[in-house]
């Protein structure tokens, strides 16, 4: 946990890095090492396709490219490669 003080009140929020090393045990003590292999190569391949499709290097530039020049369509098929 941290916190942060305001005014006169305390606010409570989650350890980001305990809660991705926590998340990250649970992975582990879950699924076996040829299962996180399998998923992370299937990951790979997901953004590898999204490059080609696209032509960027990142998710960010996925985003950049998010303008009013393309169809709602096209922006909302976008955006879910990138939340992907």
């Amino acid at each position: 946990m941290r916190t942060v003080e305001r005014s006169r009140t305390t606010r409570y929020y989650p350890n980001p890095r305990r809660q991705f090393f926590a998340e990250l045990e649970e992975l582990a003590a879950t699924h076996t090492k040829a299962e996180l292999t399998d998923e992370l190569i299937a990951m790979s391949e997901r953004i590898e396709a999204w490059q080609e499709t696209y032509e960027v290097a990142d998710a960010g530039e996925l985003r950049t490219m998010l303008d009013e020049s393309l169809s709602v369509g096209e922006r909302r098929k976008r955006e879910r490669v990138v939340d992907d």
